[in-house]
């Protein structure tokens, strides 16, 4: 009876120790969203960019950081393009996360209707990269 009692109240513990940390969890979630919004409003320069992946599929993102995030999603660390060969094909500098998020669901939106008009417009830009590097 004890064994079953203590075992009841070690359950009990698990569970509040359990919600503590799911609670704590979403504290910091809600700091870091904050503190990232007014970070935001600090930068000029926000990157909407597309890969290609290995399986012929696109995928649309944006970031702060174009060089950090190009290199989580080549080392594997971003689970919808882990194991499958990303590389740049096309990117965008804009001035405002808003602006950003706002292109980045133009292009997913492409991808989706007109997979077509992605690759025309990923051909034009590497045509433009190779001008730049010939001039």
């Amino acid at each position: 009876k004890r064994a079953r009692e203590a075992e009841a109240k070690g359950g009990e513990e698990s569970r509040e120790l359990a919600r503590k940390r799911v609670e704590e969890a979403k504290r910091a979630r809600e700091v870091k969203a904050k503190a990232g919004g007014e970070a935001d409003k600090e930068l000029t320069k926000f990157f909407v960019f597309i890969l290609e992946l290995g399986n012929g599929k696109f995928y649309v993102g944006q970031s702060n950081d174009l060089k950090a995030r190009l290199a989580e999603h080549q080392n594997g660390e971003i689970v919808s393009t882990k194991g499958l060969n990303p590389r740049l094909k096309y990117f965008e500098i804009l001035p405002t996360r808003d602006s950003a998020a706002r292109r980045e669901a133009e292009l997913k939106g492409m991808c989706d209707k007109n997979p077509g008009q992605i690759r025309v417009m990923l051909i034009d830009f590497s045509d433009h990269i190779e001008e730049l590097e010939r001039d």
